[in-house]
């Protein structure tokens, strides 16, 4: 997701600084639900792959 939002801003990035004040200001800019809903489904997903055995969990 941070990855596609950096390459997804208008100003190129030309150096590590401005590579870095881009992560920065999209990381910042995810919004504190995203964050959470992620932590609080990471049992279900742990155990969907553990019931598939490493394979497709959909």
């Amino acid at each position: 997701m941070l990855r596609r939002r950096v390459k997804k801003r208008l100003i190129m990035q030309d150096n590590f600084n401005d590579l870095r004040v881009g992560l920065s200001e999209e990381w910042e800019s995810i919004p504190q639900q995203f964050i959470q809903d992620l932590i609080s489904s990471t049992l279900r997903r742990i155990e969907a792959i553990i019931r598939a055995r490493s394979g497709n969990t959909q």
